[in-house]
């Protein structure tokens, strides 16, 4: 796959899951053990503003950039993967699933990512 196309497969499902958080808070949050309202409202409008970068990348890539988008989907990997196992019991089925596909989704994109940026003719000494 190439890089442009896992950035923009990335920012798509970004922008449904910043969406869903913002559209509806509440209901993020009784499924998945946030801790409030609030807490979804900010999910979401942060991956909302993932979401252009993504886009810009996408048309313009750049070594720094793409590293640093990798390294954002990874972050998100680590700490969701965190919260999932410090909330397993507060969380609902609906909730933990939906925490284990996002985490695989984004694992998924960051090492399509990875291999599209090593294939970049600047990628492998970037």
């Amino acid at each position: 796959m190439k890089l442009s196309t896992a950035l923009r497969g990335n920012a798509a499902f970004t922008a449904i899951c910043a969406g869903i958080c913002i559209a509806a808070p509440d209901w993020v949050t009784v499924h998945s053990a946030l801790p409030g309202r609030i807490w979804a409202l900010g999910l979401g409008a942060m991956l909302a503003l993932f979401v252009p970068m993504l886009l810009f990348a996408s048309t313009r890539p750049s070594a720094w950039l793409v590293k640093t988008i990798i390294a954002l989907d990874w972050a998100y990997v680590m700490i969701a993967t965190a919260f999932l196992l410090t909330h397993l019991d507060e969380a609902d089925a609906i909730g933990i699933a939906l925490m284990i596909v996002t985490i695989a989704v984004v694992s998924v994109f960051a090492r399509l990512q990875m291999r599209g940026l090593a294939a970049m003719p600047w990628g492998a000494r970037a």
